[in-house]
């Protein structure tokens, strides 16, 4: 339910009576089962009902009255001081603080001011992670002194909202981040959606190319945090480890024991998925072995007489097709009779006799002198049905080498938890 604006003499009394807290939502490794660190959250109240409101509606009211700079500093002061006080001394907990982007505008001025909050609590900028979220700042080179600046003195330096609608991967070269936190909208329903697993997949590895720890934002059900461990998240925020809420020892165990319990529930998960990817090889193996069997006894100007049963024979076959040993396509390609009745647009059309498939990697592979090839799944082109191609060398009965490829449509859905 959204929230109703507050009136500004609203505003005013919460700031005025100081009716403000500062939360900490935990950040967990649970592979290596701890707490990386906590993330400072400013919480503001109702002054009649002591409902909580939208920190948002009194960062607009700053901005409004030309104050933003000055609420900016005020809030981190107490995000700052509550952790000093707290954490003096713990050398393996991290602090996570936003900041208005008026200071990163401000350059090298900006980053001076933030080094001497930093002293003045008597803390280390190496336990502290600057969190940017880089779409909103204007002055891209006044952002690149900032970063530079702050990295010198020891901060970490973090790119909030990555994956976001605003978000710009050219500065993920310029500022060399040493987190990328992955935003809400990809980790949301991750389990259940193969294109999110994949383009979450392609930003932890960008991050880990670039020597950066990939984090998870937004977890909040079991599901999204095993698929974004499955994906090599090696940091998980969100609901699910925790809330954010005041510091204090309880929260802080219960936040503990969810992430040492999701890594128990990793290494279940983990022992379920090779057993299912062990079954689903077998599966495999017995039908490829099959279709070998009936295409051994032919020769190869004869095998698209008997593509056409192979496939109404098995529903797990998109589609099929043999190649001669250099990697040229000797048969037509025969698709599974579902594609035949949705075909795709006409530019991905099915490959047919005389394509050159020899710079696939199924192929290539197989003139190495590896026996079979078996792809990651991946959507095809010509039926856009998520699928992993088998390739297999054989002899048939003209004694030529052929190469007999299928793509199967896997058994276990990369979008589904064992």
């Amino acid at each position: 339910m959204p929230y109703k604006p507050l009136d500004d003499d609203v505003i005013e009394a919460i700031i005025q009576q100081d009716l403000l807290e500062t939360h900490y939502q935990p950040i967990c490794s649970a592979k290596q089962g701890r707490i990386v660190g906590f993330e400072a959250l400013l919480r503001p109240y109702h002054p009649v009902t002591g409902d909580p409101v939208p920190p948002m509606q009194l960062f607009d009211y700053a901005a409004r009255k030309g104050q933003s700079a000055e609420w900016d500093e005020h809030c981190r002061a107490r995000a700052l001081e509550t952790y000093a006080r707290h954490f003096q001394g713990h050398l393996d907990s991290t602090l996570f603080v936003n900041f208005d982007t008026q200071i990163i505008d401000d350059g090298i001025a900006g980053a001076a001011r933030l080094v001497t909050e930093v002293n003045r609590f008597d803390l280390n900028p190496a336990n502290i992670v600057l969190e940017i979220r880089e779409s909103s700042v204007h002055d891209m080179n006044a952002l690149i002194q900032f970063v530079e600046v702050c990295r010198r003195s020891g901060f970490l330096i973090a790119l909030d909202d990555i994956g976001s609608g605003h978000s710009n991967l050219e500065r993920v070269a310029v500022l060399k981040p040493d987190l990328l936190k992955i935003d809400r909208s990809l980790v949301a329903e991750i389990d259940r959606l193969y294109h999110k697993q994949e383009v979450f997949r392609s930003l932890v590895n960008l991050a880990h190319q670039i020597g950066a720890l990939a984090v998870g934002e937004g977890v909040e059900t079991e599901q999204e945090a095993l698929f974004c461990l499955d994906i090599n998240a090696d940091i998980l925020q969100g609901f699910f480890l925790g809330h954010p809420t005041s510091i204090n020892d309880n929260a802080i165990q219960l936040a503990k024991e969810q992430t040492i319990h999701l890594g128990g529930t990793f290494r279940e998960y983990l022992v379920k998925k090779i057993g299912q990817k062990q079954a689903e090889a077998q599966h495999y193996d017995a039908i490829v072995n099959g279709i070998l069997c009936v295409l051994a006894n032919a020769a190869g100007s004869d095998f698209d007489v008997y593509l056409n049963d192979i496939v109404s024979q098995h529903k797990q076959i998109d589609s099929i097709y043999a190649l001669d040993e250099n990697g040229i396509q000797v048969t037509r390609t025969v698709m599974s009779p579902r594609d035949r009745r949705d075909p795709r647009c006409f530019i991905f059309e099915a490959a047919d006799r005389g394509v050159d498939h020899s710079y696939k990697d199924y192929v290539f592979l197989l003139k190495t002198g590896l026996a079979r090839y078996v792809t990651e799944p991946y959507i095809s082109v010509v039926s856009g049905v998520l699928c992993r191609t088998i390739s297999t060398t054989f002899r048939a009965a003209d004694r030529c080498k052929y190469i007999l490829c299928v793509d199967f449509i896997p058994t276990v859905d990369p979008g589904a938890a064992p």
